[in-house]
């Protein structure tokens, strides 16, 4: 990630509003599991960019 780039969202409050402020809806069930993929996807970003792993 760039320093002018948004921090990735990781509370299901901060993913809700991310995700409203572009017009989607995540539903409730599936919220948890968006939590999980964008730490997984953020995770494997940290170890591409090599400052994480």
């Amino acid at each position: 990630m760039n320093a002018d780039a948004d921090p990735i969202p990781r509370t299901e409050a901060a993913i809700a509003a991310a995700a409203a402020a572009i017009g989607l809806t995540i539903p409730p069930a599936c919220l948890p599991g968006v939590v999980a993929n964008l730490a997984l996807l953020d995770r494997h970003a940290a170890i591409l960019r090599g400052t994480g792993g």
